[in-house]
């Protein structure tokens, strides 16, 4: 006889619970009168149905019949307290648990609210009720990888839990443990989103305060994470004295010790001793096969046996019997893979993965990340093997079948998180769906040469690094064209303003000298309730205006023919994905580049030492101690720069010679300038970097975030009526109270850079103390070009706290001078092209992925679609040169990538040997559209004598036919 799987060993506090509640009520009916004999069998009925309802859930996996118990005991007790009372709170939370359960997630949500509502009522009294809450909103959002609103809630759970503990206000072991399981909860939420050092600080904290039961639970999880850390020994040592626990409280045969079975698997596979994996995998799919309703524990540990046999090494030395293990063994690990699919989707074969099939699942994050594995498998069959290529694309077409699936699952389920934080962190996490998407779109198009397969390659690279940019553009176009009510807008605005000045209060009480952890905390307060509010209106627009939701959702993900059409015959696009090799210092590059007339679509392998010949690159460049390199540093510059432009762009050379190229890099390449990379090797006896082969010699260059936003962009067209706003502010003069901040010193030049612009463009300038935070916020929407010469504080792990240095006013207000990333997204602008004429504005400029955000892409959301900017310090006053010509070339009707480059051309024309040095002329870049922004007076002229030539002709024709007719 099988026994039922139960959750963790728990104390059944129900009679306790009873009792209190039946002794609550008793003291209200005596003392107050109001309720009689009836109402006193309602209550105790409710109670009685609540908690069958909560055992049938927790005992059978009867979640339907859970639920109508749960209903009726709602009713009940709506009749005896009314709609609006804090104790209905908790079956609204254990009605939201049975349609979470039921994958029924907006009934679920719509509960939790309701739980919510009725909780804060009397919020004092209610704190533990509260605190249950946020854990189960946590897990709610957790198992649909919204991890940023997982961790949200569980941290907001877990603070309260601990208010109550610091008071010594819980008071039974139940509550006790509760807080306990709302710790392993974010644990769970910090380990899937791979916040590991979050996770382990967690469990070290509560694990010292735990019971036994709980502090296993916690050690468990530090296993896992010393798994992924290769501290196998912890790992071990953690493992063995729980299993040797469990079987003493429970026995060998208990569930608990197969869970510490499965852990020991992973750790093992993870150091290639796959068969001593397998023998514990076994052991523990042995004892859950005593249990029932146990799929997904199944699941779980028929994935580590798939994981063992696609991992596991052929130890031989002939290459015939090597390739037929390897296949075998990968042939074990499709099986398993596919059982999984099968247990959790009904998925028969392989035929039947599709994005329907994986979209109406309640498991939607575990199948991508089995059918990752699964297309991993395919792939290397089909590489490997010996059969004819006709036959070996059907592993290719397998793989790439499950893989575009995948794709679109993970960009359906990001449409379902309202907030951009959770957007981020999603698709950081799931890159690698994008890019192995990819890496087999490649494979078969090695094989076929269909264009279909670098379409879906195409459309992959801009999902991986850009989707979420593109879908706030979208959110801002979709809010332009829909009817929603200005007052709506301007509500989400202020909740989007009042977050991030509350962020940056928060930051600059919780770091540096200024710590104060009371007012740290009532700003987490502030900002949860307004990020709470926020998403609430936003959930309500998607819901009322279905015109705003289809907008904002409206993707249009242009093919290679698209993007042709869009090129003039000059122009030329490349993108770079970077790839990595589990578990290796070493990956690929993958190379899509566009011309008008074709397209080429190239990998390149990368090993250590080619991204150390990267990192030296940049370092030389952007060194502020370049003064003091030598020969040896030109040489080494010489040979990298040389090396890097052989892989990176020789291959690619027939599509963009002589074009003006378009660059979209990815990864450790955002860090370096194209610009810079030298194209034939020199003479390196003695140091001479004014005449260099650069790639700026042979084309210019720029740079975007996708394709598919260079596109969009050039169909919009803005343009003010006041052209020019420049502000330059007197660091002399300025004290900013933010404790973390360094000294500020002048930057050379500006002053003289913004009034060349006043002059020469009729500029409306701000200088020195009037050069506010308030003065740019007020005035910035009204102009088509801003030009901002200041410094900027560059924040590298918290980049939404990147600021640009205006002059202080007031430190307690929204005018203390810093301008952060997250504020500049809340700007309306309408400026063609903002150029950051500022020491280090580039700093960590364009990352891998979406997870980290710069002041480009603030600015780009807020309505900026051009940006120049530097890469790095400047400390001369070649800048303002550089700046002064680039305006000149503008003006007259250069495009900007062209504008940029003739004006660094000229510099290196006329520097002396010092200031030849890439250091102070490579920093600027210029980022999105390229388009001139004046007409010019060649443009001018060459209007008019079009015109003129026109009418010649016309005259000549009706003279013409003028003539005809006389002659008639």
């Amino acid at each position: 006889m099988k026994k039922m799987k139960n959750k963790p060993h728990k104390p059944d506090y129900k009679p306790i619970k009873k009792h209190i509640f039946l002794l609550f009520f008793s003291i209200i009916i005596i003392n107050t009168g109001i309720y009689g004999q009836n109402n006193i069998e309602k209550s105790k009925k409710a109670d009685d149905l609540y908690w069958a309802g909560v055992d049938t859930a927790r005992l059978t996996n009867e979640y339907e019949i859970a639920l109508d118990l749960l209903t009726k005991s709602l009713s009940l007790s709506q009749e005896v307290f009314g709609k609006q009372n804090h104790r209905l709170g908790r079956i609204y939370t254990a009605i939201g648990n049975q349609y979470k359960n039921l994958y029924q997630l907006e009934n679920a949500y719509q509960n939790y609210r309701l739980a919510e509502e009725m909780y804060l009522l009397d919020s004092l009294n209610n704190t533990i009720g509260l605190a249950g809450l946020y854990s189960n909103l946590g897990s709610y959002f957790r198992g649909q990888g919204n991890y940023s609103e997982a961790i949200r809630y569980n941290l907001r759970s877990l603070n309260l839990y601990d208010s109550l503990y610091e008071k010594n206000l819980l008071l039974s072991p139940a509550q006790k443990r509760n807080r306990f399981f709302a710790a392993l909860n974010l644990t769970n939420s910090y380990y899937e989103s791979n916040h590991l050092e979050e996770a382990v600080e967690v469990i070290q904290k509560y694990a010292r305060q735990a019971d036994a039961e709980s502090r296993i639970m916690l050690e468990s999880n530090l296993a896992l994470i010393y798994s992924d850390q290769e501290k196998f020994n912890e790992v071990k040592s953690i493992i063995r004295k729980n299993i040797t626990t469990y079987i003493s409280l429970y026995g060998k045969n208990d569930y608990s010790v197969a869970d510490q079975y499965i852990i020991l698997g992973k750790v093992l596979i993870q150091q290639d001793l796959q068969d001593s994996a397998l023998v514990y995998l076994k052991k523990a799919k042995e004892i859950y096969g005593l249990y029932e309703n146990v799929e997904e524990y199944i699941v779980q540990i028929d994935r580590l046996f798939a994981d063992a046999w696609l991992t596991m090494k052929v130890n031989t030395q002939n290459e015939i019997e090597f390739k037929k293990q390897r296949i075998s063994n990968l042939s074990n690990a499709t099986n398993y893979y596919l059982q999984c699919l099968n247990r959790l989707n009904d998925i028969q074969n392989k035929d039947s993965i599709s994005f329907e099939s994986l979209n109406k699942s309640k498991y939607q994050i575990i199948n991508l990340q089995i059918i990752r594995q699964l297309a991993r498998t395919w792939t290397q069959i089909g590489q490997i093997s010996t059969e004819e290529p006709e036959d070996r694309k059907i592993y290719f077409k397998n793989a790439m079948n499950a893989m575009v699936a995948a794709s679109e699952l993970a960009m359906h389920m990001r449409t379902s998180f309202i907030s951009e934080e959770s957007k981020l962190l999603f698709a950081e996490l799931q890159r690698d769906i994008f890019t192995q998407t990819l890496e087999t779109a490649f494979e078969l198009h090695e094989l076929d040469r269909d264009i279909k397969n670098f379409n879906t390659a195409l459309i992959n690279a801009g999902r991986a690094k850009s989707a979420v940019l593109v879908d706030n553009i979208g959110e801002v176009e979709a809010r332009e064209y829909s009817l929603i009510p200005d007052s709506l807008i301007k509500q989400e605005n202020l909740y989007n303003a009042n977050i991030a000045y509350y962020q940056e209060k928060l930051f600059q009480t919780s770091s540096g000298d200024n710590q104060n952890p009371g007012k740290a905390n009532y700003y987490r307060e502030l900002i949860f309730k307004n990020e709470q509010e926020r998403d609430d209106l936003r959930a309500f627009l998607e819901k009322n205006y279905p015109d705003y939701y289809e907008l904002k959702y409206q993707r249009k993900e242009y093919s290679i023919k698209d993007i042709q059409r869009s090129l003039k015959r000059n122009e030329a696009i490349v993108e770079y994905v970077i790839t990595k090799h589990p578990e290796l210092n070493s990956g690929d590059i993958y190379i899509l580049a566009i011309s008008k007339e074709q397209y080429l679509f190239k990998k390149i392998s990368y090993d250590e030492t080619f991204m150390e010949r990267i990192t030296k690159v940049h370092h030389l460049l952007s060194y502020k101690g370049f003064i003091h390199s030598g020969l040896n540093e030109f040489k080494d510059y010489c040979n990298n720069s040389y090396e890097a432009y052989h892989k990176l762009v020789d291959p690619i050379t027939p599509i963009i010679a002589q074009k003006r190229v378009t660059i979209i890099p990815d990864g450790i390449l955002n860090y370096i300038p194209f610009e810079a990379l030298l194209t034939k090797k020199v003479n390196m006896n003695s140091i001479h970097y004014h005449d260099l082969p650069y790639l700026i010699h042979d084309f210019p260059i720029s740079y975007h975030y996708s394709q598919e936003l260079m596109i969009r962009n050039r169909t919009a067209e803005k343009r003010k009526a006041k052209r020019v706003l420049a502000l330059a502010p007197d660091y002399k003069l300025a004290q900013y109270q933010n404790g973390n901040t360094p000294m500020l010193a002048s930057i050379p030049g500006t002053f003289e850079e913004v009034n060349f612009i006043k002059e020469l463009l009729g500029a409306e300038t701000y200088i020195g103390k009037t050069a506010t935070e308030s003065q740019f916020r007020k005035t910035s929407g009204e102009y088509d070009i801003l030009h901002l010469a200041m410094h900027t504080i560059i924040n590298d792990s918290l980049p939404m706290f990147s600021s640009l240095a205006f002059f202080p006013i007031n430190q307690d207000t929204h005018d203390d001078g810093w301008l952060n990333t997250a504020d500049i997204y809340n700007l309306q602008l309408n400026a063609r092209m903002t150029v950051l004429s500022a020491c280090d504005t580039g700093s960590g400029l364009l990352r891998t992925g979406e997870g980290v955000m710069s002041l480009a892409r603030g600015f780009l959301y807020a309505g900026s679609p051009t940006m120049v900017m530097t890469l790095w310090e400047v400390e001369d006053r070649s800048g303002t040169e550089i700046m002064k010509e680039f305006y000149k070339n503008l003006k007259s009707g250069k495009p900007v990538d062209v504008a940029l480059q003739n004006a660094k051309l000229k510099h290196i024309r006329n520097a002396d040997p010092f200031t030849s040095h890439p250091h102070f002329w490579l920093s600027y870049i210029s980022i999105g559209l390229n388009d001139p922004i004046f007409r010019g007076y060649d443009a001018i002229f060459y209007i008019a004598l079009s015109i003129i030539l026109i009418l010649v002709i016309f005259d000549q024709w009706f003279r013409k036919k003028g003539g005809k007719k006389f002659n008639h």
